[in-house]
């Protein structure tokens, strides 16, 4: 059984992923900053004294790849924390952002023709702790990360106006 949408169905959904896809990337470019303002390898974050912290800790100093996108998640509302200290989702498509953000800095790492198995094995944490990583190579393929999400913005949004042009101003929005 085949469930088809109709041309305002599809368009809602494709703007609804436009948001998420919006988001994540904000979210890999303030990581990428993160990076460029202090980077670490073997912990997810650290202080000023060189020890481990939570990568949302206003403490922290320096980020991993993994800690930059936890931090940035936490600083631009993705995620939030409850009066114990839980970390919880501000929102109901937050895990989404953050699914999307990380996915998109694991086809920036791998190669095009690499198979969706093999990235989903990649360990962002064991990509970034490579003892001939840089900084800039991390912030680098964050913010290509970014910019595989605009591209899916960009064509979602020429798939929105072709439907929009094809129904002739049929009451879409």
């Amino acid at each position: 059984m085949t469930l088809l949408l109709t041309d305002t169905e599809l368009v809602a959904k494709l703007r609804t992923l436009i948001d998420i896809d919006l988001t994540a990337a904000r979210l890999l470019d303030c990581a990428a900053v993160k990076v460029e303002q202090g980077w670490t390898a073997g912990a997810n974050a650290r202080d000023g004294l060189g020890e481990p912290v939570q990568p949302h800790d206003p403490n922290a100093r320096c980020w991993c790849a993994h800690g930059a996108i936890n931090a940035a998640a936490h600083r631009i509302g993705v995620t939030c924390h409850d009066e114990a200290g839980q970390l919880l989702f501000a929102e109901e498509e937050s895990g989404i952002v953050l699914d999307r953000a990380r996915l998109a800095v694991r086809l920036a790492i791998e190669r095009p023709a690499a198979s969706m198995l093999a990235m989903s094995g990649l360990s962002l944490a064991k990509w970034n702790d490579k003892p001939t990583r840089t900084a800039g190579a991390v912030a680098a393929k964050l913010r290509a990360g970014a910019a595989k999400l605009r591209l899916t913005i960009e064509r979602a949004q020429r798939r929105i106006a072709e439907i929009e042009a094809a129904s002739c101003g049929g009451g879409l929005v």
